[in-house]
């Protein structure tokens, strides 16, 4: 991945993106194919109600716009929202294409991070079929350490990404206050500790809890 984001990133333009600002509306047309350089991306769509359905949450080198990118889509499915103050790099589709075409590496190493954005949503989509909010958000706080965490002690991860209580409950599909709830009694059996910037979460006290190994020797994390 490392090599595939350095020559992506030369041949990009930087696009620097306030905290709130939308860089993509639902239904537009895009022009460039987006890599996080800094900060983090928020994608989500509204409900009939009106209410905010987050899909996912692009941190460093994620990629996103990938369905226009490759004509699966002629535009975009869902907004694009900065959750905190970030860098972009943007390319445009001929030259992202051009630059995949010719180099086997690049291919292989862009076909490894579909393979881990692909295997990022099954665990995803596990936590959304769990039958209970608590099963839910322990869930949900396992699959964010393996997407975006970092381990700082054995089996101990720290997620930088911003997270209020209304993102993971969207994440979840519960509300907010069944969220509020949940955290609060995981932070209390010391699972889970948590500020304003980042989450500290002990992902082998969750794996004992929901009694869940298959997805133990998961790395999914390409920063």
């Amino acid at each position: 991945m490392e090599q595939l984001i350095a020559t992506l990133k030369s041949k990009s333009i930087r696009q620097t993106v306030k905290k709130r600002s939308v860089v993509l509306y639902q239904g537009e047309i895009p022009r460039y194919v987006y890599i996080v350089l800094k900060g983090v991306i928020k994608s989500y769509s509204l409900t009939t109600s009106g209410e905010e359905q987050v899909i996912k949450l692009y941190a460093k080198n994620s990629i996103f716009t990938v369905p226009w990118l490759f004509g699966k889509s002629n535009h975009s499915l869902y907004y694009y929202e900065a959750q905190t103050d970030c860098v972009l790099a943007c390319i445009d589709k001929a030259t992202f294409l051009e630059t995949l075409e010719n180099d086997s590496e690049l291919q292989r190493e862009m076909l490894d991070y579909f393979a881990t954005v692909y295997t990022g949503s099954m665990v995803h989509i596990t936590a959304l079929e769990q039958a209970r909010a608590r099963e839910k958000v322990l869930t949900i706080l396992y699959y964010l350490c393996l997407t975006n965490g970092t381990e700082f002690k054995p089996g101990k991860y720290k997620v930088e990404l911003h997270l209020t209580h209304s993102i993971i409950a969207s994440l979840c599909g519960i509300t907010r206050e069944t969220t509020a709830l949940e955290l609060s009694k995981l932070k209390k059996d010391s699972v889970v500790r948590y500020t304003a910037r980042y989450y500290l979460i002990d992902k082998q006290a969750i794996e004992k809890l929901l009694g869940e190994d298959n997805f133990a020797n998961l790395q999914l994390n390409n920063s």
